[in-house]
């Protein structure tokens, strides 16, 4: 890197070049049945999320990286041309406002997909702005700070390539990566030279302070991260469906991880980035390293973000043991096999006993002792001893959807102070006592009210209300056709 030239990297940036029409040209159109960004881009893989909604969230992180990038190029942009205006000859200035001609370019082609974005997306996205105060905010620090600052941006655009070559994501974002990223590898190589320059004519207390200058604008752009995934979100609940409290606070946790992975862990601990500041400032390396490591946690856990402050317990539920099961069938699917067994014997005139001894989940059986028992009442030749078989079906399904109703909530975040389930059936008895062939021995419908009272909206128990009848097994084996595996032993 020591041995690059002016000229030698002018040839090779004309080399590389590319034209707008080569990666977005008329009439191209994005395909949002794809992800637009690398799955360790994008996050968002979480229980929480449908395939669909994850697909979103992945679009809506590839709109904020258009953001990101816009703004970004908007300060680098006049920078460059700062730098090159005290020599306007030479290789040196053809190269550097080469190096700014580019970038106007960048600029030009993110606000062609982000056009292009929200014409098909189908909803609203915002970015944090406006740009030109972010930029003239930048522009305001040391020149070694910010040269820094964007050697740094420059590189981790390799990083942003390399983790998209392997996935299938839309055609035109894949092209986005890779030809910005061989311009941005070319524009790097420039602004070392613009950082050495600059390092050259600085005494220590200089360097320390502009190198000091660089963290200030990571924090600041930091702080821009922060505020833009707080409008993603916004973004994902007017295209998707509404987050629980919960909900909100781990996919705050995780796309604001993947943010900061993004724009700043990526970019600080780049290979090339981090020799050129041990060269500079040796003792400023583990400096950049501890931020790097901050930077590029994929997990959140050690970020200040609403989720610390969330109980561990709601609704009786650990919380953490919701998020580890889910996280754990969807990592070994064979631990969702499930089988349950129970065996009903008759206790005379028209009583039944039934024995639940164990059942198997994950391929292992599991011991464990309930008895059930069962009456007719004393009007339908009965002695009333116990609730009827179709008092205990009824039971079953609401004590089913009351499951998936207290899960639902406490994933969505949601405290419940009540929830009761109405359920009814009838049925006409002549069919069940075989009376009369035009008489259907089942009911024809089962009625059932929700009563729940909690600090959820209306909207969010509605959506609980949906996914309790998409998921609830008890509910589908009575609303769909279910297949019946029968065998009659007869004892001699």
């Amino acid at each position: 890197m020591k041995n690059q030239s002016y000229a030698g990297l002018l040839a090779t940036s004309e080399r590389v070049a590319f034209r707008l029409e080569d990666v977005l040209g008329a009439g191209a159109t994005l395909d949002f049945g794809r992800p637009f960004m690398p799955a360790a881009l994008a996050g968002g893989q979480l229980p929480f999320l449908s395939a669909d909604e994850r697909r979103t969230l992945n679009q809506i992180r590839g709109h904020a990286y258009l953001h990101m990038f816009g703004l970004v190029e908007q300060f680098i942009l006049p920078f460059v041309v700062d730098h090159v205006r005290p020599a306007l000859r030479g290789e040196r200035a053809r190269a550097l406002l080469q190096f700014a001609g580019e970038e106007a370019k960048h600029i030009a082609l993110f606000e062609r997909f982000a056009q292009e974005f929200a014409r098909g997306f189908g909803s609203p996205c915002e970015g944090v702005g406006p740009a030109h105060a972010i930029a003239d905010a930048v522009l305001a620090h040391a020149p070694l700070g910010v040269a820094l600052a964007i050697l740094h941006v420059e590189w981790m655009t390799q990083r942003h390539f390399l983790e998209s070559v392997d996935e299938p994501l839309d055609v035109h974002f894949r092209s986005l990566l890779k030809h910005h990223y061989r311009e941005e590898c070319q524009h790097a190589r420039l602004d070392e030279l613009i950082v050495r320059e600059l390092a050259s004519e600085l005494g220590p207390r200089e360097l320390a302070s502009g190198i000091d200058d660089y963290f200030s604008i990571v924090q600041a752009l930091d702080g821009l991260l922060i505020e833009q995934v707080k409008l993603d979100l916004a973004s994902f609940e007017r295209a998707a469906r509404r987050l629980g409290e919960h909900e909100r606070a781990l996919l705050f946790a995780d796309q604001l991880a993947v943010c900061r992975f993004t724009f700043l862990g990526s970019g600080m601990s780049q290979p090339n980035f981090v020799a050129l500041v041990r060269e500079l400032s040796p003792g400023t390396e583990p400096r950049l390293r501890a931020a790097a490591s901050k930077f590029s946690e994929t997990k959140g856990e050690t970020m200040n973000t609403p989720a610390q402050n969330l109980p561990s317990v709601l609704n009786g539920i650990d919380l953490v043991a919701l998020q580890t099961a889910a996280e754990g069938l969807i990592a070994n699917p064979g631990l969702a096999a499930v089988t349950f067994r129970a065996k009903t014997r008759w206790q005379g005139r028209l009583k039944s006993s039934t024995e639940i001894s164990s059942y198997d989940l994950g391929g292992q059986t599991i011991l464990r002792r309930h008895q059930i028992e069962a009456d007719e009442p004393v009007e339908i030749l009965g002695e009333n001893s116990a609730p009827n078989p179709q008092d205990l079906l009824l039971a079953a399904l609401a004590a089913c959807m009351s499951v998936g109703f207290v899960a639902g909530a406490t994933k969505a975040g949601i405290t419940l102070e009540a929830l009761e389930i109405d359920t009814a059936c009838s049925l006409d008895l002549r069919g069940a006592f075989g009376l009369d062939p035009h008489v259907q021995p089942h009911a024809g419908h089962i009625k059932y009210t929700v009563k729940v009272r909690g600090n959820g909206t209306r909207e969010q128990f509605e959506q609980i209300h949906r996914e309790v009848t998409q998921l609830s097994p008890n509910y589908n084996h009575l609303a769909n056709p279910i297949a019946f595996v029968s065998e009659l032993v007869v004892a001699e």
